[in-house]
């Protein structure tokens, strides 16, 4: 087994060719691969061990000899390429991202095997590798097929189809985005105040208790006492717990280490994840490499990685993908960010003066974990939970579990199946795309997207890596043409008693009288009537609206329905949208200086319901 530069130990497939190819064939491989992927941060392993099980699978076709043959080793990887990708369709996996990890693969051969002059060079110098078009959306390679058989974008928390319309798309970023996240944040809250109670509680308790001495290694928890656990705890070293065969463990009686590291509030495998999630909901821009790898001391024992700024606490850490230059990111805290940056700073207290007191590097980094229970202390990875994990795991089912519940709360689908199929999305990469694309609904900037991702540069395709086309249409068209141009707004006299009228149903019947009657372009004969040049229809960045104050007061209705609605949670997409087009419009009319349009709107919040409008604007329940 060798290590990453980060630390990631790399496994691979060694044995296979050991058996197949002999000794001295199988150590090489390893070797060259060893050397070449301690450089890197992050190695790709899944085509280095498919090529180790191809190659082993036929030794006879494909000697150690063959990669000696500037001939038979262009025909081999010629012929490896071909099945794999066979592979790959058949399997349905998505060749877009595929082609990426093999142009990765024959980039890490080179440099590992051919440069070196481990194998001969092919006469072509060049290993087989498709062309990848340049500029290629990397939404694109985030795609698979679902179980209903449609294809679905996975870069985010929420799986989004590739064919949408119009109305489902509004229902999918104003409602499925931000209802996602709200539950792994929820989720998250949940599990981080827990643990940091747990852990205060073993302080307090200890104060209360009776340090043991002895003779409890046939005692239940019960009968010796959580608070005088508590105490014992405190009086002795941890490196004494550590050590298996020592019995100072036996003084906390024969229940399991897992079950009592968890009611000493120690942060035992995968329970410091919620807080990596919270953080990267305050803060997108922070990686998953970033705080994996966060160091709050350097190695002269100072604290470098949290500090107080005259604006309040900062984060000091690296984000090596912006290059060797401009990797150091400082990220100013919010106040919550804060809190939990102290809370695991707390957490971790006895892993790390262990660390620090046998020498260990390891005091120095910001997430520590004691495994199951009173292991050595390691750095604390973000986990990848499969089915198999979630169903296997004790830590992990309990998870599974507070995610039915909170499912069920934000009127999700909240089956057992359910709750693995979101808990097999959540990630640190999927939460931060999910925030990126709230904060682009909430501020229509891609600017302020690019800034809370931590991108040094803006990119005009910043977007485009994140949604699909179809939705990307939706913003290009009605979204981006409402939100994104000023408004001059024409009032047209009729009834602010629009709503007793109309007698709306359901949030669905709004929309479609919304969408038929409501903001609409003036016609060209009444905005032009002499058919003359004008400003409007160059490009001079307006759209002229036809609005009435029926339709102003339905919208204003519906806007304090929005804001007052007692389970917030549970609104409806579609009620979202339309409440964000109430609030802009209500702005421009306010900037604007015409008497006649503040009038109308003055008339539209005297006559304005919400009552009328609560009860049509929640999701229905699953």
């Amino acid at each position: 087994m060798a290590t990453s530069r980060e630390g990631k130990e790399i496994h691979l497939r060694i044995p296979l060719l050991w058996n197949s190819h002999g000794k001295d064939f199988a150590c090489m491989i390893f070797d060259a691969y060893k050397r070449h992927f301690e450089k890197q941060a992050r190695p790709l392993l899944t085509i280095p061990n498919t090529f180790i099980t191809y190659l082993a699978e036929d030794p006879i076709k494909w000697p150690a000899e063959t990669f000696f043959d500037p001939l038979r080793v262009e025909d081999f990887f010629k012929e490896f390429m071909r099945d794999h990708f066979f592979d790959c369709h058949k399997r349905g996996l998505n060749i877009n991202s595929k082609l990426k990890e093999w142009g990765t693969f024959i980039n890490n051969i080179h440099q590992a095997f051919i440069d070196t002059g481990l194998w001969a060079a092919p006469f072509s110098l060049s290993l087989p590798k498709p062309y990848i078009r340049p500029g290629v959306s990397s939404a694109k390679t985030h795609i698979k097929i679902s179980e209903d058989g449609t294809q679905v974008q996975t870069k985010l928390l929420t799986e989004v189809p590739l064919q949408y319309t119009d109305e489902q798309a509004i229902e999918l970023l104003f409602n499925d985005v931000k209802k996602d996240i709200s539950i792994v944040r929820a989720w998250a809250e949940y599990f981080t105040t827990d643990l940091y109670q747990r852990s205060v509680r073993r302080l307090e308790l200890a104060k209360h208790g009776v340090c043991q001495t002895g003779g409890n290694s046939e005692r239940s928890l019960d009968e010796i006492g959580l608070n005088n656990l508590c105490a014992t705890f405190e009086s002795i070293e941890y490196c004494d717990l550590v050590d298996q065969k020592n019995t100072q463990v036996k003084l906390f009686g024969f229940e399991q280490k897992y079950t009592l590291a968890q009611l000493l509030g120690l942060p035992t495998v995968n329970t410091l994840y919620p807080f990596m999630l919270l953080l990267a909901c305050e803060h997108p821009e922070i990686t998953p490499t970033f705080l994996t790898q966060f160091t709050l001391y350097d190695k002269a024992g100072r604290l470098v990685g949290f500090t107080k700024s005259g604006e309040g606490y900062q984060l000091m850490g690296y984000k090596r993908r912006r290059g060797k230059y401009l990797a150091q990111q400082k990220i100013q805290l919010t106040n919550k960010a804060t809190y939990l940056v102290k809370q695991l700073i707390e957490i971790t207290a006895p892993l790390r003066s262990y660390c620090r007191k046998i020498g260990d590097d390891n005091w120095r980094y910001l997430f520590l974990t004691c495994g199951k229970g009173f292991g050595k202390p390691r750095i604390s990875k973000a986990p990848s939970w499969s089915t198999s994990t979630i169903s296997s795991q004790r830590s992990v089912r309990s998870a599974k579990d507070k995610f039915i519940e909170i499912l069920k709360e934000f009127d999700k689908p909240h089956a057992e199946e359910d709750a693995i199929r979101f808990m097999r999305r959540v990630s640190l990469s999927t939460l931060r795309a999910s925030r990126a694309v709230e904060i682009y609904l909430e501020t229509q900037s891609v600017d302020a997207m690019a800034k809370a991702l931590g991108h040094k540069n803006y990119s005009t395709a910043l977007l485009s890596n994140y949604l699909p086309e179809p939705i990307l249409a939706f913003f290009q068209t009605r979204w981006i043409r409402i939100f994104q141009k000023a408004f001059i707004c024409e009032a047209m006299k009729s009834s602010p008693h629009l709503l007793r009228a109309a007698s709306f149903e359901t949030i669905e019947d709004l929309h479609q009288f919304l969408s038929n009657h409501r903001l609409r372009d003036i016609p060209r004969h009444l905005s032009n009537p002499s058919n003359e040049s004008s400003q409007i229809d160059s490009n001079d960045g307006h759209v002229l609206i036809s609005i009435d104050v029926g339709i102003l007061t339905a919208l204003l209705s519906l806007e304090k329905a929005v804001k007052l609605s007692p389970t917030p949670k549970q609104v409806n997409g579609l009620a979202r949208y339309w409440s964000q087009i109430s609030q802009l419009i209500s702005n421009e009319i306010n900037k604007g200086a015409d008497p006649l349009l503040q009038e109308h709107l003055d008339t539209a919040r005297l006559h304005a319901d919400p009552n009328r409008m609560m009860r049509m604007i929640h999701a229905t329940p699953s």
